[in-house]
């Protein structure tokens, strides 16, 4: 098949991967796109998960 992505369906994401996100995944590569979510939908959706991760630490030191 020369666009395999276009008739089987995607893998399932791993297990350590927020369900929000992998609903909201799916959704987005949904065959037909009148049925994919919007960007603004997905930014509805996904925020919460970016708003409950902890905050980056930056480790480097500048050097003067």
């Amino acid at each position: 098949e020369r666009y395999p992505q276009l008739v089987d369906e995607p893998y399932d994401l791993p297990d350590q991967v927020p369900s929000t996100v992998r609903e909201v995944v799916r959704a987005m590569l949904d065959k037909d796109p009148a049925k994919r979510p919007v960007p603004g939908e997905v930014v509805d959706a996904l925020e919460p998960v970016l708003h409950g991760l902890p905050a980056p630490k930056l480790t480097f030191k500048v050097r003067g």
